[in-house]
């Protein structure tokens, strides 16, 4: 069986068009190659690829588990339209670096980041202009101060990553290439989406650890 997407199986009754909806999921749909369905929690696939996320013990007062997490990632996905196996590989490796598996939801470093965090490390601008598309956030006028106290609940946070991706323009290329050569894809994802430039791999290795896991995971390679 080939992992193909994430997707969500449950929508929120009485979603509404006047903003994006999270849907609760608890499932990945597995096509396989005769176009027939199985189900895989989505947990495992976050576990997976972040095998620390299987507990929060000893792993402090942000840490979610992989049980928690996975079915919100999995609806993100289908919310906010990211559909190729690719493209969810590429995101979930990239949250497994930025969030440490799932510990951190605010940058440690608050002093010199204020407003940074979410499961992607966004910066605080990005935390607000998101939190601005929810009207129960946005009337709250959020600011870089303001900002990670209303974005960090789990309703919330998990949608980042995925929003980020289909929203801002330094994805745009990355949105629109094939994701026939995956490695190609990610690249682009990292050095541009992502804003890490060409020399990604060699300056944190670590993300490259994660995409080769999110790949096995996702049986890319």
């Amino acid at each position: 069986m080939q992992i193909n997407t994430i997707v969500a199986c449950l929508a929120l009754v009485g979603s509404s068009l006047a903003r994006p909806t999270l849907r609760a999921v608890g499932e990945i749909v597995e096509p396989s190659r005769t176009n027939t369905l199985s189900k895989r929690d989505a947990a495992s696939v976050i576990e997976a690829i972040m095998p620390k996320s299987t507990s929060c013990s000893g792993r402090g007062d942000e840490c979610t588990t992989a049980a928690v997490a996975g079915p919100l990632l999995a609806a993100s996905m289908t919310t906010y339209s990211v559909t190729t196996g690719v493209e969810q590989a590429g995101l979930l490796a990239l949250i497994a670096y930025e969030s440490g598996e799932l510990q951190y939801k605010k940058n440690t470093n608050q002093d010199a980041n204020e407003g940074r965090g979410t499961v992607n490390e966004q910066g605080a601008q990005y935390n607000i202009d998101y939190a601005n598309t929810f009207p129960a956030l946005a009337a709250q006028n959020p600011t870089t101060a303001t900002v990670l106290d209303l974005v960090t609940t789990d309703e919330y946070n998990f949608g980042t990553a995925a929003w980020y991706y289909s929203s801002q323009s330094a994805c745009a290329t990355a949105r629109s290439m094939s994701t026939d050569d995956a490695d190609a894809w990610f690249d682009e994802y990292m050095a541009n989406c992502d804003g890490m430039g060409s020399d990604w791999a060699t300056s944190e290795p670590d993300r490259e650890t994660y995409w080769t896991a999110a790949k096995a995971a996702f049986n890319l390679s």
